[in-house]
């Protein structure tokens, strides 16, 4: 047989990210995400969805993207790059605050880095990772995220040039563990990315 149509893929999906705040009928982040990678972790295709803004933003193995959705239809799509903002000062930090189990250990954790950003958006999960490929924020930290929040959106971000690590420094492997927990890091730029690992030591 063609060993095109023999390799193993692994589809990762979080069809609607943000389903507690739609109980409450806050619209801010309601997303559905589905992400293709090759056994051995290349991304061939990721998309995250605004269910509310009506935004898409995706990627192909080498570029990422953004687009509006019109009448069931792609359209306006262009590329997308994340910002070249180089201070601490300026940088505005995301980072999922919105249930107390999180909110508290990050503020202890995090404080001597949040306390010397411009701005704190208290988000997370695979439109993180978006926000700072299209410039919207500067740094996205994944604090004990789980696998399906991680790499549908760690993979647009890796296309548009994002800087991705764990807290340690160390490129993220691609892992099929559904119940592992992940910190990572995306900056805008290395610069950025360098003095937020200082930080956090």
């Amino acid at each position: 047989p063609d060993n095109k149509f023999n390799e193993k893929i692994y589809f990762i999906s979080d069809p609607f990210d943000g389903s507690l705040l739609y109980k409450r009928e806050i619209s801010a982040f309601w997303y559905t995400t589905l992400a293709i990678f090759s056994e051995n972790g290349d991304v061939k295709t990721a998309c995250v969805g605004d269910c509310s803004g009506k935004t898409i933003d995706f990627c192909d193995s080498q570029k990422a993207y953004t687009a509006k959705i019109k009448d069931s239809d792609i359209v306006d799509i262009c590329e997308i790059k994340p910002s070249q903002t180089n201070k601490l000062s300026d940088v505005f930090i995301e980072t999922y605050l919105m249930k107390p189990h999180y909110l508290y250990p990050a503020v202890i954790d995090f404080k001597p880095l949040l306390e010397k950003v411009k701005c704190i958006l208290p988000n997370g999960g695979p439109s993180g990772f978006c926000d700072v490929a299209r410039g919207k924020v500067d740094v996205y930290l994944a604090n004990k995220q789980p696998f399906v929040d991680v790499f549908t959106g760690l993979a647009i971000a890796q296309k548009a040039g994002c800087v991705i690590t764990d807290y340690e420094g160390n490129p993220p492997e691609f892992e099929t563990d559904i119940n592992k927990r992940f910190n990572i890091i995306c900056s805008a730029n290395q610069s950025i990315h360098e003095q937020v690992l200082e930080l956090l030591k």
